[in-house]
C-alpha cells in the first residue's frame, strides 16, 4: 500500500510498511469472501452501494493504492489517548506512536483496518453509521467471531471524539477499548507488561456521579508503579492518582460531581515498562458508576384513546379524519 512521509512524523524509527502489507493481504481475501456482501452491509448498513464498496476495498488492497488515507504517527496525547483515529476533514489516519511501540503485529493491523473502515464509511454513507463501524469492519475482515453481546456493544458504541492537531480541532472516529454504558458496579482484570505498559478504557455514565462513585485500579504486584488518569470526551485530563507509599498500586479517582457523559480512564506503569522480571503485572479495574433515578410512570388509571379530550372511555371506532386523544396519568 502507498505510504507517505508523514508516517515518520514523530517516531522516525517506526515503519508501517510491514503492517500495511498485512492489511493488504487481509483486504484482498475479504473482498473475495463468499459472504462479502452480507458482511459489508452488516458493517456499513443495508443501503450502501455494494459495487462502490467492492471497488473501494479492491483499490485499498493494492500495494500502490491511490485512495489510502494519509497516515501520521502522533503522540498519544494528541489523539485523545486513543490507539488510532480517523479525521474525514483531513482524510488522515492518526496512529499513536506509543501504541505502535508497545503492541504486536496483529493488534496494530487490527487498528489500521479499523481506521480504514472509518474512512470507508465516510465514502459510502452521507452520515456516520451508528456504532463503531470501523471496529466491526476490522473484526469481519480478520475473521473474528463475535458473540451477540459483543456485536450489540459495537453497534451501540460511540467512537467519536474531538482532537486538536497543530492547533486545528478535528472531529474523529477513534480506536479505543470501550466499556460502554456503566450503571452500578463494573470490574475486569487486565495487565501491563514490558511491551504493553498502558491501557485506555472508555466508559459512559448516565447520571451525575455521587460521593460513593469512583474508578479504581489495584495490583498486588511490586514490580510496577501504576498510575490512574481520567480524561473527558475532549481529551482533557480531569484527575490523576499516583501514590508513592505502601498502597502505590491502589489508585482511586472519585467520580463525585462528574456529569453524565463519556470519559476515558488511562492505566499505565509510571516506569513505562522499564521494570525487571517478571516483566508484567496483572491489575483489576473497578468502576462504581451512578445509577439514574427514573420517574415512576405507573399508570394511575388505564390509558384512554378516544376522539374527544377529557374522556375516560375508549372510542369504539375511528375514521381517517378523526383526531386522536390519549388521556393518561401517573402516580407521583
Amino acid at each position: 500500500m502507498a505510504t507517505n512521509d508523514n508516517n515518520q512524523y514523530i517516531f522516525p524509527w517506526l515503519s508501517l510498511n510491514g503492517y500495511l502489507q498485512d492489511v493488504q493481504v487481509l483486504l484482498s481475501r475479504f473482498v473475495e469472501n463468499e459472504d462479502f456482501t452480507s458482511k459489508v452491509k452488516l458493517a456499513f448498513g443495508n443501503d450502501i452501494d455494494i459495487a462502490k464498496a467492492t471497488t473501494l476495498i479492491r483499490e485499498l488492497a493494492k500495494s500502490d493504492s491511490s485512495i489510502l488515507p494519509k497516515i501520521e504517527i502522533r503522540s498519544q496525547s494528541e489523539i485523545n489517548g486513543a490507539q488510532g483515529a480517523y479525521a474525514a476533514a483531513t482524510n488522515t489516519i492518526y496512529l499513536a506512536g506509543e501504541f505502535l511501540e508497545g503492541k504486536n503485529t496483529s493488534e496494530i493491523t487490527a487498528v489500521l483496518i479499523e481506521e480504514i473502515g472509518h474512512a470507508l464509511d465516510f465514502q459510502l454513507n452521507t452520515t456516520d453509521t451508528l456504532g463503531d463501524e470501523g471496529e466491526l469492519f476490522s473484526d469481519l475482515v480478520r475473521g473474528v467471531e463475535l458473540s451477540r453481546g459483543e456485536l450489540q456493544r459495537i453497534k451501540t458504541e460511540d467512537d467519536s471524539a474531538v482532537i486538536t492537531i497543530d492547533g486545528q480541532k478535528l472531529q474523529v472516529e477513534q480506536s479505543n477499548r470501550n466499556i460502554g454504558l456503566i450503571q452500578g458496579s463494573y470490574s475486569r482484570n487486565d495487565s501491563v507488561s514490558y511491551s504493553d505498559y498502558y491501557d485506555n478504557w472508555t466508559f459512559t455514565i448516565a447520571a451525575t456521579g455521587g460521593s460513593s462513585n469512583y474508578i479504581e485500579v489495584y495490583s498486588n504486584s511490586t514490580s510496577v508503579d501504576l498510575v490512574l488518569e481520567l480524561y473527558d470526551y475532549y481529551g482533557n485530563r480531569l484527575a490523576r492518582s499516583n501514590y508513592y507509599n505502601y498502597s502505590y498500586n491502589d489508585e482511586t479517582i472519585s467520580l463525585n460531581g462528574l456529569a453524565a457523559g463519556t470519559y476515558t480512564a488511562k492505566v499505565y506503569d509510571y516506569y513505562q515498562g522499564q521494570y525487571v522480571y517478571p516483566y508484567s503485572a496483572s491489575y483489576n479495574l473497578s468502576i462504581s458508576a451512578p445509577v439514574p433515578v427514573y420517574p415512576d410512570l405507573t399508570l394511575y388509571q388505564p390509558l384512554v384513546i378516544s376522539t374527544q379530550p377529557g374522556t375516560n372511555t375508549d372510542a369504539t371506532q375511528f375514521t381517517t379524519n378523526d383526531p386522536i386523544y390519549i388521556d393518561w396519568s401517573v402516580i407521583n
